[in-house]
């Protein structure tokens, strides 16, 4: 008997599929005020693993417009399977627009499994209109989506949300300061709980190096910057 579709990226947690003070152990607090910023290199590039064997990749490419504001380019895929048989399939393609520390437009595809969900965000008088498959909630205008690329989006308590389906997850996040690599300065480990449950790392650029969660059906999931 096949194994019922493996939801990796359930809701608690989902796969899809992240600089504040260095220091002592902080709680985020609630003032959101530094700018969201690229990495030096252009993009990120993730392998995903579940149980430790390599399901998938996350990556994401950033650009400035001739606005200023900054775009983010990415794709996540992920892939279980047993011989032949895949037993989950998750593929999301999207495409951040950020202006300063807010997420001002988004738009994204997502295939997992048979089920398929189109994203779009826009904002619309001082809050940001949610849109998936055509049905539209408004959510509040510093939330951020799911993908935590860097330090600033995991900061501040901000809410979160799936860029899948659009839901949104009640978090608490808890930082510290994290010894640094050879040769550079010191990063920072997150922790989010709640609805949602991420451990992260960052390094002192403030980008995503490393996160992990546990999937619905137990296993344990790792994304680790190339």
């Amino acid at each position: 008997m096949i194994p019922a579709p493996l939801r990796l990226a359930a809701r608690r947690p989902r796969l899809p599929a992240g600089l504040a003070a260095v220091g002592l152990l902080w709680l985020c607090g609630t003032n959101v005020s530094a700018e969201i910023m690229p990495p030096q290199a252009g993009e990120l590039d993730f392998t995903i693993t579940r149980k430790g064997e390599m399901i998938g990749g996350y990556h994401a490419a950033f650009r400035r417009l001739p606005d200023g504001r900054l775009e983010v380019r990415e794709k996540i895929q992920a892939d279980v399977t047993l011989g032949p048989i895949t037993l989950y399939h998750f593929l999301q393609q999207a495409t951040e627009v950020w202006r300063g520390d807010q997420l001002v437009a988004m738009t994204s595809d997502t295939e997992e499994d048979s089920d398929k969900h189109h994203l779009t965000i826009a904002e619309d008088n001082g809050d940001l209109a949610l849109t998936v498959d055509g049905k539209t909630q408004h959510i509040a205008a510093e939330a951020v989506p799911m993908t935590l690329w860097s330090a600033e989006m995991a900061a501040h308590d901000r809410p979160i949300f799936d860029g899948n389906d659009g839901q949104l997850y009640k978090t608490a996040t808890a930082c510290q300061s994290a010894a640094p690599h050879a040769g550079e300065g010191p990063g920072q480990t997150c922790q989010i709980t709640g609805e949602l449950r991420r451990n992260l790392a960052y390094d002192a650029e403030g980008m995503l190096e490393d996160m992990s969660f546990d999937a619905d059906d137990g296993s344990h999931i790792h994304y680790k910057r190339r």
